[in-house]
């Protein structure tokens, strides 16, 4: 793993991800992705877990994806590290 951080390059990845709609400031790693908070939708959902497989070079199984590991950015870094 390089200098960043799991999180923050989770963090980079669903900003890019939401596209200017919410800004960093906004997106703190405990911030709530589903339930209040951003309530991301299924679409970014599907969207960020591919780019976490392309980014952390992870295979996402489909029975891991809960709503425990989307509750926020450091409930998914856990997830990832996981799987590296």
């Amino acid at each position: 793993m390089s200098e960043v951080s799991v999180e923050q390059r989770l963090k980079e990845l669903l900003l890019k991800l939401l596209e200017g709609s919410v800004n960093s400031d906004q997106l703190a790693y405990d911030t709530p992705l589903i339930n209040g908070g951003l309530s991301i939708d299924s679409m970014v959902q599907l969207r960020l877990l591919n780019s976490m497989e392309e980014e952390f070079d992870i295979e996402v199984d489909d029975d891991d994806v809960e709503e425990s590991v989307f509750q926020n950015l450091t409930t998914l870094a856990n997830y990832v590290r996981s799987k590296l």
